[in-house]
């Protein structure tokens, strides 16, 4: 059932829950469960905008965007607590993608812990 949510969700296309259950012919609660399982093994992201709630595949990481002294500048400001990641960007004078790519790559490096509160990346110390 993974397979089938992620082939139908090709590199470039935004789906809808109901793009899932047409594409894959499942039920809603079937649909969610697959999303829910894909979002928390970071196979699928929720698209950041207004209205409703669309899913992607997550972009590749691009280290070659971040600054060499931002990891650690990142430590020093989830230590306070919890911050977004357009807050870490604008406190730390970088742009939202480099952001994006640096928490994803020390959440996935166990420095980081990232949440996501509907499509806002909240993080904090690991």
């Amino acid at each position: 059932m993974l397979e089938r949510v992620l082939a139908l969700i090709g590199p470039d296309r935004q789906v809808q829950e109901k793009d899932i259950m047409d594409g894959c012919a499942v039920t809603r609660p079937v649909a969610r469960a697959a999303t829910a399982m894909l979002l928390d093994q970071g196979h699928l992201e929720i698209v950041p905008q207004a209205g409703t709630t669309l899913y992607r595949r997550p972009v590749p990481i691009d280290l070659t965007l971040v600054p060499p002294d931002l990891m650690p500048r990142i430590v020093q400001e989830v230590a306070v607590g919890p911050q977004t990641v357009r807050t870490l960007a604008g406190r730390l004078d970088t742009s939202v993608a480099a952001m994006q790519a640096t928490v994803r790559s020390m959440h996935e490096a166990g420095s980081l812990s990232v949440t996501m509160v509907g499509a806002t990346w909240v993080c904090r110390s690991a």
